[in-house]
């Protein structure tokens, strides 16, 4: 889950903030599953969790196709998303979308035109009101239904009821407030309690009448925890804890059975459990992705010089796992032997050279990209392992280099070590490195993480004045921290 967030991020870092935030809920009800359970005699759709799973996969691609070719909001350049399952079991899609015209600054109209969150009026749109009805209206909650499990102290923990608003409008914190007009001659009834326009969940109509589903569609392009939203779409797995206890029957008056529970050890018996339905299950079984991006995300993995990275059976002699052909290639070797022989690939980066070749993981070569578009990411290293931290920071400003003496020469001068070739490049200008491992890492980590890497480097690292370096950070540091 770390590693696809950070893959995001990193499409994030080439397309800038998403445009849309989409998420969208299988519906047990679609025509397709009832015709099919009439036809089977099964009774409900939780009978066949595998029909569920084909019918919201068929649904996703095709509404994925849909947004790729700008059926509803426009070409899209770049889409994620992220398949979760509810403790009852309907998988449900969390998507970000990047859209090719140049949102960045949009007006209330532009919003308008693709999100509402307002109630079709029945009598002109007699379809878009019952849908909506069905599957975008929020509630009752709150005083009204404080069963409800988004009520905590008789308040909507999501914010409804809405208040209304006459037009949409962005807040300094980037987040939309979307247009909810006061009608009191629309609403819709939920057993004694009327639900208007401020119970509406933000919905594109075009889309929810074609998909009939949950499908929740939110501006997003603003937004300042735009860490919290990648965040948020790879949370990862449902847990669940279990504790495991003996007890004893014994039966008293009338025959009535006490359970009477032993002295147990809670930490032998405390479980950490993954939560596994019906659903996810099947859709595992069924080889359907779980995550989803576009464009590809091509991870950079490097290396000291002789310190290849070699994956092998146990049971394997050494003498086998070192016979074998092409042990020593891997993707930061043969970048650099491409380099020898490409003058194009010596204009470029390690970070840029995804974007103009091709790796094949099966023969362990780069050839020159033909089609297509990919990102690259240099994997994460952590600041306290040494000349691999510092052989990355380099790879950040080193272009074309055919070897590691190429890496640590600089203005004719080789080196000994990489954390020289970065002090003469004056990358560790004081405590510059810190400042630029602190302020990387604020681009996707979250506060607690943020802490825990400050404290680690003070630690372990040769910070040479902590108050300074402190001062240079706390102000990225807190805004983090704020928005998350």
């Amino acid at each position: 889950m770390t590693q696809n967030y950070q893959d995001a991020m990193a499409i994030c870092r080439a397309f800038g903030n998403p445009d849309l935030f989409i998420t969208m809920t299988a519906n047990p009800k679609w025509e397709e599953i009832q015709e099919h359970l009439e036809r089977a005699g099964n009774t409900t759709a939780n009978d066949r969790p595998d029909l569920i799973c084909r019918a919201f996969k068929m649904k996703l691609d095709a509404m994925l196709a849909d947004i790729w070719d700008g059926t509803f909001f426009g070409e899209a350049k770049a889409v994620i998303y992220t398949i979760e399952f509810q403790k009852r079991g309907l998988p449900h899609a969390h998507m970000l979308v990047w859209l090719k015209d140049d949102m960045r600054n949009p007006t209330s109209t532009d919003v308008d035109k693709i999100i509402s969150a307002e109630i079709p009026d029945e009598r002109h749109d007699p379809e878009g009101f019952k849908l909506v009805e069905q599957f975008m209206m929020h509630g009752p909650c709150g005083k009204e239904n404080p069963n409800l499990a988004c009520t905590e102290n008789e308040i909507c923990t999501k914010g409804f009821p809405k208040p209304y608003t006459p037009e949409t409008k962005f807040g300094d914190n980037g987040f939309v407030t979307y247009r909810r007009r006061q009608d009191d001659t629309n609403s819709i009834s939920k057993g004694s309690t009327k639900l208007d326009n401020r119970h509406v969940v933000p919905h594109n109509l075009p889309l929810l009448k074609k998909y009939k589903a949950h499908i929740n569609v939110e501006w997003c392009c603003k937004t300042e925890a735009i860490k919290y939203l990648f965040k948020y779409v790879n949370k990862g797995v449902d847990k669940a804890t279990a504790v495991v206890e003996k007890s004893h029957a014994s039966t008293e008056k009338g025959g009535a059975a006490d359970k009477e529970s032993d002295e147990v050890d809670e930490i032998k018996n405390f479980l950490d459990c993954r939560f596994l339905s019906a659903c996810e299950a099947i859709w595992r079984i069924f080889g359907y992705d779980i995550h989803y991006s576009r464009p590809a995300v091509q991870r950079l993995t490097l290396h000291l010089e002789d310190q290849q990275p070699l994956i092998y059976n146990g049971k394997q002699s050494l003498d086998s796992i070192l016979s074998r052909a092409g042990i020593d290639k891997t993707m930061f070797t043969e970048w650099m032997k491409m380099n020898l022989i490409d003058e194009e690939a010596r204009t470029l980066t390690y970070l840029q050279f995804p974007t103009r070749f091709v790796w094949n993981s099966t023969k362990k070569t780069w050839t020159k990209r033909k089609e297509g578009h990919t990102i690259g990411r240099i994997v994460n290293i952590h600041p306290t392992a040494g000349q691999l931290y510092y052989l990355r920071m380099l790879l950040n400003v080193v272009r074309g280099p055919t070897c590691y003496k190429d890496i640590l020469t600089f203005e004719g001068v080789t080196y000994e070590s990489f954390k020289e070739t970065c002090a003469a490049r004056d990358l560790l200008d004081g405590d510059k490195e810190w400042v630029e491992a602190l302020e990387e890492v604020s681009q996707w980590a979250f506060a607690s993480q943020l802490r825990s890497l400050f404290v680690t480097v003070l630690i372990f690292c040769q910070v040479t004045t902590p108050t300074k370096l402190w001062e240079q950070c706390w102000r990225s540091l807190a805004e983090d921290i704020e928005c998350i």
